[in-house]
């Protein structure tokens, strides 16, 4: 679609005329499109430079004693800059953890404790507030999408990056993205077991994370500063009773306090209130990284024919918030559910598993686009799909039913096939439910040779061809959704050492 359908010979996407709001649709007839197709110019993209390293060291004390330690750091420097419009900049984003762990093993005990430490330091800038999305024709040439034609662009853009010529971003205490971030956390925890009877057993955990953090807004006049810190408890415990030696039931309790509302792109640290204080002093709201969640599970296991046989079956209860790094608003989320699978190995050579989900998942609507924000008029049969802040809703782009399916045989001469198929039910693509993807399925197939050090395979995604789809983030739901491509093909040669 294009907010004019006349274009022009030299710009057919008209995006002198691009709005960041008010954009008028003109509606065409229904138009078949390639699946592969992306609502992107050539050369927009995403180019980012990732390092990873990790060393464990584990020494064994004696029998009963463990002592493990495991260093992790990560390093991301990422560039983004989509002209339809969306821009991303991490500039960039490094963590680093430490754990140690003190394992200790007994008959009837065991318990794991230790020290865990992180370290992270995000700069990170993004745009997403002059979005006009919907206004593009996929029918047209993508060469021409680009927002910067658009003069009202030039007039409304964001504030400058800092050491990025022509690169816009909005500061993070409106988008709660854009960060100068760094954050300290010290976390001791502790695992155990206790096996009073051979029949019944408890496990009990708990972890208290101690979470500094500085952030800057490194874009907003002034540059606002502030600190905070908190305590985040993480408590779980559960009961197992053994009715007979193949058979177990449990019950699991878990609770946490999560920084999940703080959170912004490229790991960064934000959680800024939705306004100043009366001092006119912007702050970090706490709310925001002291986000509760509360899991309630009952389920029982089964080993049949001789430990060939695995069978599982839980129902469960969680209640969690969150906050979108792009709205004030505080978000409710239950999730009710059952959940049953199967892992079946009569010999080396056969694998098979089955899986099903029943998932009963509402939260209060947050923030979300409307359909087509400023449009004269809606096509035929739909309407704005918006509901108002805080309305009940199924959870969008979760489906109600899952369905999951794997066998494997093996070959002694080192060839494997397998075979993988997943079923999806209903799942709303937007968060009023005016926009629905059917049920749908994928069928994987794969074949893979081991000789020596090596490993080939090949993979067939979607056999059959299905013109499937995968719903956006809700906020977006609206007006977008994403075409999943047809039948694919990958090849993959490892060599360890």
């Amino acid at each position: 679609m294009n907010n004019d359908s006349a274009g022009s010979p030299s710009d057919p996407q008209n995006s002198q005329n691009v709005l960041g709001t008010g954009n008028e649709i003109a509606w065409g007839p229904e138009v078949k499109l390639n699946r592969h197709k992306r609502l992107l110019r050539p050369g927009n993209d995403s180019f980012g430079q990732e390092y990873n390293l990790q060393a464990i060291q584990t020494f064994r004390a004696t029998p009963d004693l463990t002592v493990k330690n495991t260093s992790f750091w990560s390093y991301t420097k990422r560039d983004t800059l989509s002209t339809y419009y969306y821009t991303e900049i991490i500039d960039p984003s490094t963590f680093m953890e430490n754990r140690t762990e003190v394992i200790i093993e007994k008959e009837t005990f065991s318990l794991n404790t230790g020290l865990d430490l992180r370290y992270q330091r995000t700069k990170a800038y993004d745009d997403y507030f002059y979005e006009p999305a919907n206004v593009w024709d996929l029918t047209k040439d993508p060469a021409y999408i680009d927002v910067y034609n658009s003069p009202d662009f030039t007039a409304n853009h964001g504030f400058p990056v800092p050491g990025w010529p022509n690169r816009f971003a909005q500061p993070g205490i409106f988008n709660g993205d854009t960060n100068d971030s760094r954050g300290v956390t010290v976390g001791p925890f502790a695992q155990s077991t206790f096996d009073f009877t051979p029949k019944f057993s408890v496990v009990a955990g708990a972890r208290a994370d101690y979470f500094k953090a500085k952030v800057r807004e490194p874009l907003f006049p002034g540059n606002p500063e502030d600190e905070i810190d908190v305590w985040l408890p993480n408590l779980n415990g559960s009961l197992i009773y053994k009715p007979t030696e193949k058979s177990s039931v449990y019950l699991t309790y878990n609770y946490s306090k999560n920084t999940s509302g703080a959170v912004g792109n490229g790991g960064g640290i934000t959680g800024w209130a939705g306004e100043p204080d009366a001092n006119g002093n912007w702050y970090l709201d706490k709310e925001s990284f002291q986000q509760p969640s509360r899991l309630l599970e009952l389920g029982t296991k089964y080993a049949l024919y001789d430990n060939r046989m695995f069978l599982n079956f839980a129902i469960y209860d969680q209640k969690r918030t969150a906050k979108s790094t792009s709205s004030t608003v505080i978000q409710e989320f239950e999730y009710k559910g059952f959940e049953a699978e199967m892992n079946f190995q009569p010999n080396k050579r056969i694998y098979a598993a089955v899986s099903y989900s029943y998932i009963d998942a509402e939260s209060s609507a947050g923030f979300q686009y409307g359909l087509f924000d400023g449009a004269s008029e809606m096509p035929p049969g739909n309407s704005n799909g918006t509901v108002p802040i805080g309305t009940v809703t199924r959870v969008s782009g979760l489906p109600e039913h899952l369905f999951n399916a794997l066998v494997s045989y093996s070959m002694e001469n080192g060839l494997t096939f397998t075979a993988n198929a997943v079923v999806t039910g209903k799942m709303n693509n937007n968060t009023a439910g005016t926009v629905v993807i059917p049920t749908q399925y994928t069928i994987d197939a794969a074949v893979s040779y081991t000789i020596g050090k090596w490993m080939l395979r090949a993979q067939v995604l979607n056999v059959t061809n299905e013109e499937n789809w995968s719903p956006p983030n809700a906020v977006y739901g609206n007006g977008s959704i994403l075409a999943l491509p047809g039948t694919q093909v990958q090849f993959t040669a490892r060599y360890s050492f």
